[in-house]
């Protein structure tokens, strides 16, 4: 079979037709400033450089339709390879600007640094717990000299009731060795220690404070705060929300311990035969809870939100946050008796037997003393009885034991006289 072959004008021809399709594709200098392009032309690989120079000069190579389809593939290729790095350069380009944590290196004070600083913690660029052997000053002191640094205490302030609260305006620079208030360095126009020079006499610390209760601080600090709700930043809305939170479990905890205090100033028991919501045998204390929810809205929304839920999901509704109220409000009755008892100074303690429901020997301490309203008399603790006889017999086989005989004449007397049913009926008309 006779193979044809194109003529040297019709290679040409189609060469030309695919140069021209090449060049309606877009440049990728069209997404680059001039300066980019300058930049950019400089860094081009050689290899990139020959290849683009021969599709330029096309239009003079003689190829078959295989090799001119392959050198379509290898341009566009390299355009497609062009336009990703060129989206690259203007991602990074597009980044916000971040500012240093020195304070002193800020530079012009404007408005994108204040609104990139309002919407972070100013703790960011307090720098207490960075190295302050930066901040050393050497002062003359009568014949001696004496090095004074940067002390981490000053980042603090002891109000007059003697709680600490933090100086959350004040900043340390590592590069300078100084300190700068936070809020006056972004909103203040005066150029002093505290917003432009920067502070470093350590001998006189008394000058923070006096900045601290300065009128321009004040009116710098109002507008920090003004600002910094209306900006709204993450940490404002986490704040609220940790805020509203915390109210919400507050507000439940509250209605929780009265149920718990009622219930136990009068002795009654707290569970049922069951732990759930919406049954008759639930218990004096969820059943309290239901009753009160039917007046209590946030009540009755939370037990259906919560209750019934089982292990795993915090309610404060359980029988375990129960028992461990009744703990914490038994430790906390014990030690204002103690309080009392020490205020009082005499008293006298009581220590007895009884038996409970379950016919188990409990020793009972109770107290009794006397204060601005009178005699008291406070119960302080049940003790289980281990039993005293045996502990006796386990020292001394030939021990033996003899139950108190006018304690047991009474108890018979008293067994004896409820069985009489004209006794029982005077004594409860005498009551």
């Amino acid at each position: 079979m006779n193979r044809v072959y194109e003529s040297g004008a019709a290679k040409k021809r189609k060469a030309k037709e695919e140069q021209k399709k090449i060049d309606k594709l877009p440049k990728s200098t069209g997404f680059l400033k001039q300066d980019d392009i300058t930049s950019k032309n400089d860094e081009t690989p050689k290899g990139t450089a020959d290849l683009q120079e021969n599709v330029i000069q096309n239009e003079s190579v003689d190829l078959n339709p295989s090799e001119q389809s392959e050198l379509s593939v290898a341009t566009q290729v390299l355009i497609n390879h062009r336009t990703e790095e060129e989206a690259a350069l203007r991602s990074t380009s597009e980044k916000i600007e971040s500012y240093s944590n020195d304070i002193a290196l800020w530079g012009e004070i404007n408005e994108k640094l204040r609104l990139y600083w309002l919407q972070k913690n100013p703790g960011l660029c307090s720098n207490k717990d960075k190295d302050f052997s930066k901040s050393a000053r050497i002062y003359q002191e009568g014949d001696k000299q004496k090095v004074r640094t940067l002390n981490k205490s000053l980042f603090q302030l002891k109000l007059q009731n003697n709680e600490i609260v933090e100086r959350e305006w004040l900043s340390y620079s590592p590069s300078t060795g100084r300190i700068y208030c936070f809020v006056c360095r972004l909103f203040s126009s005066e150029k002093d220690q505290f917003t432009f020079y920067g502070f470093n006499d350590w001998k006189h610390p008394e000058r923070i404070t006096e900045h601290e209760q300065s009128k321009a601080h004040k009116q710098t600090l109002t507008i920090y705060s003004k600002r910094r709700r209306e900006t709204g930043s993450l940490e404002n809305a986490l704040t609220i929300q940790q805020k509203n939170e915390k109210n919400y479990w507050i507000q439940v905890l509250r209605r929780i311990t009265d149920t718990i205090k009622f219930l136990a100033s009068r002795g009654l028991a707290f569970r049922g035969e069951n732990e759930r919501f919406g049954s008759s045998q639930n218990g004096n204390y969820l059943g309290i809870l239901e009753l009160l929810s039917e007046y209590d809205p946030f009540l009755k929304e939370h037990i259906n939100t919560y209750g019934n839920k089982g292990h795993g999901v915090t309610s404060y509704l359980s029988a375990n946050i129960c028992e461990e109220f009744i703990g914490l409000m038994g430790e906390k009755v014990l030690a204002c008796i103690i309080s009392e008892l020490k205020k009082a100074k005499y008293y006298s303690f009581s220590v007895d037997s009884t038996p409970d429901i379950t016919h188990l020997d409990q020793l009972t301490f109770t107290v009794r003393y006397v204060t601005d309203q009178g005699p008291i008399e406070r119960f302080l603790m049940f003790v289980p009885i281990e039993g005293l006889q045996t502990r006796i017999r386990e020292i001394n086989k030939y021990a033996d034991y003899i139950p108190c005989a006018g304690h047991s004449l009474n108890l018979v007397g008293v067994k004896a006289a409820e069985c009489v049913n004209a006794v029982v009926k005077n004594e409860k008309k005498s009551r």
